[in-house]
């Protein structure tokens, strides 16, 4: 901590304040390391000088940390004048020796009294510090001497013959511009070049960003001089906090910042100081600022974990739009921000279904209220015809979809894969290659197959998985799998239908619909309801993907535009709103981040997780 109490406390320039706190300690640190002049005026005013008239009759000791009577100021001395008219005892000797000069302080504040006297007498302020400097004055000599030529501290900021001196000002005071020049408002001190130089140069680098944060002007002064490419403040946005290390006022400072940079460089180190992440390099400045306005609609959280490493681009081939492989989310180069309509997702696709109110309830959860925030808002549609709704579809950026989507897997992996909208809400089943016949129990009717038929089904469904193909495709009528006498068993039924179990038809049985998904060799089943209620045709392709459609549902509307944060969860289902609201967007803290490497913890890294069907 800085030895000066008035710069650490300035609170305790104002006299109400110092008569609360006043003790012979107080009275010592003050004249020990704050500017001596100063204290002494400080000390002879109303309602202080009361209190310093007693403290210092019973610490009369405490006096020979006053400089002699002429090394000191005009408000100096006028201080001690003040202080020697009521004092007693000891006290009263002492400081009229002070005024008669015949008074001799300790031999450092001898020394440090001469040294100010000798610079204060220099025609200039910038002259008088070099002085100071040669002398090897104290940055609290530095200090007051600045005060007394506080008409001259504009020439001493702005003069690029004075740099040197300042610089060698700043090495000495190891303080911030700011508070060497609190009369300065921080648009000043960023408008003289050699002030500036000082608030970039600063060592701690989050400093700036703090008192910049919510004053525009001086925002556009900071993207000045860093859209000139000066190494000064390229270099300070190289030492500022990066990702969970700022606070939440940094992070809005870097947020408005942002729309101010014009160079894609600049930009992507100002998201990696920002998210802890790296962008594509090959990112024009467009498509990195479409992403930054992507991500900060984002808890920080969900990005400032250390769990996303960084943001990089995939091959344009026929593979996954976008894929999260538990360190990074790749995204396919030919995804980039537009506006056409192929560049667009689709949410709520089913928008020629009609809804009654009580339909909506049963599917959504939505109370009356919410539909009718609903349909405000532009999500449902009431129809002429009573009591009929429709919902809206709504197109949304393909590049945003994919990078919201993938930083959902990366969330769901946080919150351990297993969530409540997901297995709770949507009650999705899945079953490995070897678990044909339970799910084909699960459609009813598998009982009555026999064990044989059981066996040659199974296996009919196996190769149609591996294959991505339906089984009628792959036997014959006489196949048990397409069987006369099996047409009530379920998985026979769907079979004899044509049927593929796709994420996009998926097969209902009773409060049930079942998925067959050949890119992760699994089959499934998940409610009905959630089948409805979904926000996405996609969010059927595997639990992962409904619970990353979700994520996406829930933030994009949250664009920036005044009030968007007020439509969080979209047309989520209410318990899964809720949910999400309860414990995803409020989520602070990532657990895996206490343990070492996968391999030390006992859990392996997570499998890739593929927006597979999400294709430009």
């Amino acid at each position: 901590m800085h030895p000066d109490l008035l710069i650490v406390f300035p609170v305790l320039a104002d006299a109400n304040q110092l008569a609360a706190v006043m003790s012979p300690t107080i009275i010592k640190l003050l004249l020990s390391n704050s500017d001596p002049n100063q204290v002494a005026g400080l000390l002879s005013r109303e309602p202080v000088i009361a209190k310093a008239e007693k403290l210092l009759a019973s610490h009369p000791e405490l006096l020979d940390r006053l400089p002699r009577y002429r090394h000191m100021t005009k408000a100096g001395k006028e201080g001690v004048d003040r202080l020697a008219k009521p004092a007693k005892g000891q006290a009263a000797d002492i400081l009229h020796d002070i005024r008669e000069n015949d008074w001799e302080p300790r031999e450092s504040v001898r020394q440090e009294g001469g040294k100010f006297h000798a610079a204060a007498k220099r025609p200039t302020l910038a002259a008088g510090l070099e002085a100071l400097f040669e002398d090897r004055g104290s940055a609290t000599s530095a200090l007051a001497l600045i005060g007394e030529h506080r008409d001259q501290i504009p020439a001493l900021l702005s003069d690029a013959a004075n740099e040197e001196t300042v610089t060698k000002l700043a090495a000495l005071v190891q303080l911030p511009a700011h508070v060497v020049f609190p009369q300065l408002p921080i648009e000043s001190l960023l408008g003289m070049a050699n002030s500036r130089s000082w608030l970039f140069d600063y060592p701690d680098a989050y400093i700036l960003l703090d008192l910049v944060a919510t004053r525009g002007k001086a925002l556009h002064l900071v993207a000045q001089q860093i859209n000139h490419g000066d190494g000064r403040p390229l270099t300070w946005m190289h030492r500022l906090p990066v990702g969970p290390a700022l606070t939440d006022v940094e992070g809005l400072a870097l947020d408005r910042l942002q729309p101010l940079l014009t160079d894609a460089r600049i930009l992507r180190l100002l998201f990696k100081v920002r998210f802890g992440i790296d962008t594509p390099g090959t990112y024009d400045i467009g498509t990195v600022r479409e992403l930054y306005r992507v991500v900060c609609r984002l808890p920080r959280a969900h990005l400032q974990q250390e769990r996303i490493k960084a943001i990089v681009e995939g091959p344009a081939d026929a593979g996954p739009a976008g894929t999260w492989n538990g360190e990074q989310v790749e995204i396919k180069e030919s995804i980039r921000p537009g506006e056409n309509d192929e560049d667009r997702d689709t949410f709520h696709p089913d928008s020629a279904i009609r809804y009654t109110r009580a339909q909506l309830q049963r599917l959504y959860g939505w109370s009356d209220l919410e539909l009718q925030i609903h349909v405000k808002q532009g999500r449902v549609k009431q129809l002429v015809a009573p009591d009929q709704y429709q919902l809206v579809e709504q197109k949304i950026s393909k590049f945003t979809s994919v990078v919201l989507h993938e930083i959902g897997h990366s969330v769901d992996d946080i919150l351990g894969r297993h969530t409540q909208p997901v297995y709770g809400f949507a009650k999705w089943h899945s079953y490995s290659e070897g678990d044909v016949a339970a799910w084909a129990a699960e459609m009813g009717g598998w009982d009555s197959v026999t064990a044989a038929d059981q066996k040659q089904i199974s296996q009919a469904w196996l190769d149609a998985l591996r294959s991505g193909s339906g089984v009628h495709d792959r036997v014959g009528k006489e196949h048990p799998a397409l069987a006369d006498r099996y047409e009530h068993v379920g998985i026979v039924s769907a079979a004899r239908q044509q049927k593929k179990f796709g994420h996009d038809d998926p097969v209902r049985f009773g409060d049930r619909a079942f998925i067959m998904q050949p890119y992760y060799g699994m089959f499934y089943s998940v409610a009905a309801s959630a089948v409805d209620s979904r926000p996405s045709v996609y969010s059927l392709y595997a639990p992962a993907e409904y619970f990353a459609e979700s994520y996406v549902e829930y933030y994009r509307e949250v664009d920036g535009t005044p009030g968007s944060r007020g439509k969080k969860g979209g047309t989520l289902p209410t318990p899964v709103k809720d949910w999400f609201t309860n414990h995803v967007d409020q989520l602070r803290f990532d657990p895996k981040r206490l343990e070492g490497p996968a391999e030390e913890a006992g859990d392996p890294s997570p499998a890739p997780v593929d927006a597979a069907a999400k294709q430009a």
